[in-house]
């Protein structure tokens, strides 16, 4: 029995949708590890929700489980709730189990979609896949954070997905859905609509800053007058206590996450001006000569540096400036 539909809106992801099932679909009778990848609030689970509980998959698959990794991770925990997913109470169906039963044995036969809700690390998944179905029609889906790690679980290149913030008239749609809540008007005047592209042009498409934004305004006068407060803010940077407790919402996971040192990386960045392309390598530089960065025994400074340019970029923190090949050391300017 295919899962629950919900009437959740998943505005601006139609075509990354269609791909994705299109992806899903292809060769529907192999085992296959497809990774989603995107920064915290990106909305990778409620994407990937949409397509779990699409009509193309549930008509393709004869089982479902979805399991969202808890944090800190608990290795019995996860196989518990993966065997209650799968309904597979003697464990049979997981690697490493007992010897198949003959009922097992017709259950893993069937077409299997399984979802892995927020892996965290490459230890994780070291640990989990062991107990993961291995049969030829089953097909798994990992979200995570990061692209190493999206590579580490899928191996093959053309299975992995980054999911990207939303394009201007995606994120307007989503901006006017939150802040019109208990409207069905959304329509916008020229002035309001200028302030609104305003500060989704601030929020660079990311859903959760939009839909905390627009959360925080809904319960303002929706006038062009108001959301050009929260405009001056930005553009003077004195943001005010309250929009500035709204931002620290929607990026502080993203953070708390990081190491210490890579924490002081980042924040000096803030240096440099607003919209500066900053050059990989003069960063890279400028972090070891004012000591934000030592050598170890096995890299040089600037090593350092560059491994820790490189997991910024891998967790999208930072991103380059233009498009280039999926590797952090091709990066000029971020």
């Amino acid at each position: 029995m295919g899962p629950a539909f919900r009437n959740a809106p998943h505005i601006g992801r139609e075509m990354e949708k269609s791909h994705l099932i299109q992806l899903v679909s292809q060769n529907c009778e192999n085992h296959q590890i497809i990774s989603i990848w995107g920064m915290i609030g990106i909305g990778k689970t409620s994407f990937i929700r949409s397509v779990y509980e699409s009509k193309e998959i549930t008509s393709m698959f004869d089982q479902y489980a979805w399991v969202t990794i808890l944090h800190a991770f608990n290795l019995h925990d996860f196989v518990t709730s993966l065997a209650q997913e799968l309904d597979a109470h003697d464990f049979s169906l997981l690697g490493n189990g007992v010897q198949k039963s003959e009922e097992s044995i017709k259950v893993s036969k069937r077409r299997c979609l399984l979802v892995l809700d927020d892996v965290l690390s490459i230890e994780e998944w070291s640990l989990i896949q062991p107990h993961l179905p291995n049969e030829t029609n089953t097909k798994i889906i990992v979200t995570t954070r990061e692209a190493s790690i999206a590579e580490h679980c899928s191996v093959t290149y053309k299975n992995i997905y980054k999911l990207e913030g939303l394009k201007e008239d995606a994120a307007l749609a989503l901006f006017k859905n939150k802040v019109f809540v208990d409207s069905s008007n959304t329509d916008l005047d020229l002035d309001m609509s200028t302030q609104a592209k305003l500060i989704i042009k601030e929020c660079d498409g990311h859903p959760l800053a939009i839909t905390n934004i627009a959360g925080f305004l809904a319960r303002k006068q929706k006038t062009a007058t108001e959301w050009k407060k929260l405009n001056d803010d930005f553009s003077s940077g004195s943001v005010s206590k309250k929009n500035l407790e709204v931002i620290s919402t929607i990026f502080e996971p993203s953070y708390d996450d990081l190491s210490y040192h890579l924490k002081l990386c980042l924040l000096y960045l803030s240096v440099f001006p607003k919209g500066h392309n900053i050059r990989h390598k003069r960063i890279v530089r400028r972090w070891v000569a004012e000591g934000y960065i030592s050598k170890t025994h096995s890299l040089s400074a600037e090593e350092v540096g560059d491994s820790y340019f490189a997991e910024l970029i891998n967790r999208s923190i930072i991103e380059p400036s233009e498009p280039v090949p999926h590797n952090a050391g091709n990066i000029k300017y971020f």
